[in-house]
């Protein structure tokens, strides 16, 4: 969002270098044995309030902030004179820092500095050895490659905020869908189960009564899922327009059968499950095949890895998920394309309540670890 107002710290930052040059104009600052402001102090000090008052907007409005201070420095080096005070050269490279930082147009900014230095030079152009008129450029230099350096950062750090926020939105349409059919599933037992408990209500009570148990609890878990659902929605209420997958959704049971796809792709992946099995809601199950199904893609498209092992580890409250490979220490967790890599993982797991932690491993490898709750 656009700044309207100043920054605070910007309003302190031209409010000390205010101070720092009227203490320097009035205390009788020189250079060279001469003052550093031979002009009138009263003039003086208004032309250098004009150098430093500008610097307040220097992120709000950086070009025009600039502008206003190097025209004012200018003014002060070709009438006043004292363009030679230390405070100033500070000021010169912290105005060009700002200017080439937050402006988006920096030949306008290199151009404004070569006339502020033109205009330095031109009030005694044959008197100053030659370090002299290197000084000051050398400050415009360092404060504009600085500038630009921090420019270009942000600008992979807005990039890379863009990049994350559509893999989240893409990765929760993914998600829609896929409970989209589980709903559609447990809405469909129910219709059949109530169908086929008033057949029987009279002629087989306990058939009817077990048919309006599954009723029921189909209910409550189309209604849990339907809650996650427009969770995921809320906000916008689109999708991305793709094609709703039509296949059976798979679970964890499916994970022989996807170790086995991965060994058949060149990958040695070894299954390992620990504790007593248990029946997690449909919408928890499929995230939790996706998470395992994305670190084992990863891995086999950037990791390089010989080996990999996938560990399930259910416990009374939660079930986690680890698969670790031996390759270079990177499975491409950072790739956003297509909702893919950390990001859309950690979404399948928050979304349930659970956490998901990936990174490389101090023995080698990677590692991505899933800990989900299993409800009661």
């Amino acid at each position: 969002m656009a700044l309207h107002r100043p920054p605070v710290l910007d309003v302190a930052l031209a409010a000390a270098l205010t101070v720092l040059l009227q203490l320097e104009l009035w205390l009788g600052e020189t250079y060279e044995d001469a003052p550093a402001f031979p002009g009138d102090r009263t003039a003086t000090a208004l032309l250098l309030l004009g150098v430093t008052v500008p610097l307040a907007w220097r992120r709000v409005h950086p070009r025009a902030a600039f502008a206003a201070s190097m025209l004012a420095l200018s003014v002060l080096s070709l009438w006043q004179g004292g363009a030679e005070a230390g405070g100033l050269f500070l000021v010169l490279l912290i105005a060009v820092y700002s200017a080439a930082a937050w402006s988006d147009r920096p030949l306008e900014v290199a151009a404004i500095a070569a006339v502020t230095l033109l205009a330095h030079d031109l009030r005694n152009p044959w008197s100053k050895e030659l370090s002299d008129h290197l000084f000051a450029p050398a400050f415009c230099a360092a404060g504009f490659v600085l500038g630009r350096i921090v420019h270009a950062r942000g600008r992979r750090a807005q990039q890379a905020e863009a990049s994350a926020a559509e893999a989240i939105a893409v990765e929760r349409a993914r998600l829609a869908r896929e409970l989209h059919d589980v709903v559609a599933h447990s809405v469909s037992v129910m219709v059949m189960q109530a169908k086929g408990g008033s057949a029987v209500l009279d002629s087989d009570p306990d058939r009817a009564r077990a048919a309006f148990h599954t009723i029921e609890s189909s209910g409550r878990q189309a209604i849990e899922e339907l809650r996650l659902m427009l969770g995921l929605l809320r906000g916008d209420g689109t999708a991305d327009g793709a094609a709703a997958d039509r296949s059976p959704q798979p679970g964890l049971a499916r994970l022989p059968a996807l170790v086995e796809s991965v060994r058949s792709a060149g990958l040695a992946v070894e299954l390992r499950e620990e504790g007593e099995p248990a029946r997690l809601p449909a919408g928890e199950d499929v995230s939790a095949y996706r998470i395992v199904q994305e670190s084992l893609t990863n891995t086999l498209k950037h990791a390089r890895a010989k080996r990999a092992s996938v560990t399930l580890r259910w416990s009374e409250d939660t079930v986690e998920l680890e698969v670790v490979d031996d390759g270079d220490g990177g499975n491409g967790a950072d790739v956003l394309s297509s909702g893919r890599g950390v990001i859309g993982m950690r979404e399948r797991a928050t979304m349930f309540g659970g956490t998901l932690t990936a990174g490389p491993r101090h023995e080698g490898g990677f590692r991505v670890h899933a800990r989900l709750p299993r409800p009661r």
